[in-house]
């Protein structure tokens, strides 16, 4: 994963990495975390679309980890020099924004869960 998308892991995304393959909820609604495969994939589609680069933000500084369930995808961070950082961000389709989630995975996997608790109470 690290040669195909040119990236240095961050432990903690390493260590997730290594005790799964992917996480899904809600009927595979909601991805909080795809597979290693899917991961690469994502990014590198994303990375080398040339239609969106017309309209949207460089997506290099960025390793797609899942999506949202509406088109919305969950990313990390990765610095100019190629280190993946802790925070996660989501990226809006519709709009091209980046907004903070979480500044770890554990952060991000708590406001999945919350975001779940919250639906399931609505």
């Amino acid at each position: 994963m690290e040669l195909a998308l040119g990236v240095e892991l961050n432990p903690e995304f390493r260590q997730l990495l290594h005790v799964c393959n992917g996480v899904t909820v809600e009927d595979d609604i909601i991805v909080p975390l795809w597979s290693i495969e899917e991961i690469v994939l994502e990014t590198l589609s994303r990375r080398n679309d040339p239609e969106p680069r017309q309209y949207h933000m460089p997506m290099s500084h960025l390793v797609f980890i899942g999506a949202g369930g509406n088109g919305d995808l969950y990313a990390i961070g990765v610095s100019a020099t190629g280190v993946m950082s802790q925070r996660v961000f989501l990226w809006d389709h519709e709009t091209d924004g980046r907004h903070w989630v979480a500044d770890s995975l554990e952060g991000y996997f708590k406001s999945i869960a919350q975001q779940l608790d919250g639906a399931a109470d609505g």
